[in-house]
């Protein structure tokens, strides 16, 4: 009898071992895969500036100081949005981790997620039509051509 009970809590040991390593390794690989998320954003705001630089040697000084307001302003709208979106990412964090989790509540997060994102897609793409409103033929046709311009080309 002493026999069967400590093998049956050796098991339960283990048990609870093994399902404590698994919901780790699920938490290091969200961090492992939003840790990916930011640093393509960085490369991706690195193309940006370097084609941002490219593009301010072409333009005339009322021209550069116009572009660089339009992107003041963008950036801190963005900021916003990216705030938001790293609230929104720990909420789902803190979802999925509760017993019993509640799948609608995990659902409208991300559909949350999904509207910020999309948010800075439009602030982004907003941005690049004014910016080539801005612009003469000559400078649109180096804008629209340069492969800088649009990372995900």
């Amino acid at each position: 009898m002493k026999k069967t009970i400590c093998i049956s809590i050796a098991l339960l040991l283990a048990a609870v071992v093994t399902v404590s390593a698994q919901e780790n390794n699920r938490r290091e690989n969200r961090r492992s895969a939003l840790s990916e998320d930011i640093n393509k954003e960085r490369m991706i705001n690195v193309r940006e500036n370097i084609k941002h630089a490219e593009m301010l040697a072409g333009l005339n000084k009322e021209q550069r100081e116009q572009v660089e307001q339009l992107q003041a302003e963008v950036q801190e709208g963005l900021t916003q949005l990216n705030n938001k979106l790293n609230e929104k990412q720990e909420q789902l964090q803190a979802l999925e981790t509760q017993k019993p989790a509640n799948i609608n509540a995990i659902n409208q997060n991300i559909d949350e997620q999904a509207k910020l994102m999309a948010d800075k897609m439009k602030l982004k793409a907003g941005l690049k039509q004014k910016i080539r409103a801005l612009l003469n033929k000559e400078q649109l046709a180096r804008y629209d051509i340069n492969p800088m311009q649009n990372p995900n080309r």
